[in-house]
């Protein structure tokens, strides 16, 4: 009973099978990228390729195929503020529904289904479509599609090359109730937010791996060791790489952590030193004000497709994914390498959070060493979980078997 009912929670506003949903149902996001405005992710930088399903050959021509933070701002036509490299976070709803999932505890799960039903949905009940109100956020953030109003979303829509199918979908006089349009977009959005195929396909190397399809070289062998042993990487303390009860690992504990991320000097915002993006507590989210522990901790994001991505961290720092590695083994062995030096020589860690909240920042394995400790990664083992990561992109295409 109680799966049963975690599965109906979890496919409310799901496309069923043998149900039809047009092309354009799920390509609003993909393909919406001339619209300037209604489109996931938009075309004006405003987000990396992290959450880009297909990998890079699926990048549409618009996408700035650098991620390039700061070179151009947020918003409409790439005129807005910019202060982080990522949305607010589309992909909610469908992650709740994997969360349920693997958990398969019978309160957990429902209190946790619940909450993505009640809670997540940005403070508007959708009795078939949980994520809808969690949908209108990246369209009205000035800091990624920036429309105005949705009469502005409506008019991009019914100008755009899809609109004759979303006329075949809603009624051929859709475009004259506003609020029955805009729920069609948003309803488009949620359905291909919850694609099986397009959000958690689960066809990467280590996927067939995990399936006994495919087998991972040396290198990718070592990099998998490393990564899981809590005397170097430790990556698997926060990114869980096993299965777990028969569900394919997410590579999130989808907890907050503060890395201590070095500050981006190419964020408008950060020109004002006074300025610091404080996540959990500030300045964008306002329920946490006042709860200092909370200060400068960030989401753990998955690593599946990591190796796709052109920015990384929250504010898109670091643009090679080597040098992601090399921080985590680097930052208190050798924190002049990553961070500004003071007049006296010494390194400024943490330089991208004030002092008062610096003891928030993470100090457990990697993070435990001493400046002029020897680095818990040797560029060897940087080297193999790089190659390890690289594993876990989608599409891949196991070597037919010769029996």
């Amino acid at each position: 009973m109680i799966r049963l009912l975690l599965l109906l929670l979890g496919t409310l506003g799901a496309e069923r099978p043998g149900q039809r949903v047009p092309a354009w149902y799920r390509a609003d996001g993909r393909d919406g990228g001339p619209d300037r405005g209604t489109g996931y992710p938009g075309p004006d930088g405003s987000v990396g390729t992290d959450g880009w399903p297909g990998g890079p050959e699926a990048l549409p021509p618009w996408r700035d195929p650098a991620g390039a933070i700061g070179r151009s701002g947020g918003g409409w036509g790439g005129r807005g503020p910019r202060r982080r490299r990522i949305p607010l976070g589309l992909k909610w709803a469908a992650a709740l529904v994997v969360i349920g999932l693997i958990f398969r505890r019978a309160i957990a799960a429902v209190v946790l289904m619940a909450l993505s039903f009640l809670v997540l949905s940005a403070g508007e009940f959708h009795p078939f479509a949980p994520s809808l109100g969690l949908a209108r956020l990246p369209l009205f953030s000035p800091f990624e599609m920036a429309n105005p109003d949705e009469a502005t979303v409506i008019a991009t829509v019914q100008r755009a090359s899809y609109a004759g199918e979303f006329r075949d979908t809603f009624g051929a006089r859709v475009f004259e109730d506003q609020a029955l349009a805009f729920k069609g977009v948003l309803m488009a959005l949620e359905t291909y937010q919850q694609s099986p195929e397009e959000f958690y396909p689960y066809s990467s190397k280590y996927d067939a791996w995990l399936r006994h399809q495919a087998t991972l070289t040396s290198e990718e062998s070592r990099g998998l060791a490393a990564f899981n042993d809590p005397a170097k990487g430790n990556c698997a303390r926060c990114h869980p790489s096993a299965m777990r009860e028969g569900a394919f690992p997410q590579f999130t504990d989808y907890g907050y952590v503060g890395i201590g991320a070095p500050r981006n000097a190419r964020i408008p915002a950060n020109a004002d030193r006074r300025y610091y993006d404080l996540g959990l507590c500030g300045p964008l989210r306002t329920d946490f004000r006042g709860k200092p522990e909370y200060c400068g901790l960030f989401r753990t994001p998955s690593l599946r497709n990591v190796a796709v991505r052109r920015v990384f961290f929250h504010n898109g720092a670091l643009h090679r994914l080597s040098d992601v590695v090399r921080f985590y083994a680097e930052r208190d062995s050798q924190p002049q390498k990553w961070y500004p030096r003071a007049a006296n020589g010494a390194a400024q860690k943490f330089d991208d959070l004030p002092a008062v909240y610096q003891g928030n920042v993470d100090r457990i394995a990697p993070f435990d060493r001493h400046t002029g400790d020897p680095p818990p990664l040797s560029e060897r083992d940087v080297a193999d979980i790089v190659a390890f990561l690289n594993t876990l992109t989608d599409g891949y295409r196991p070597e037919p078997s010769n029996r």
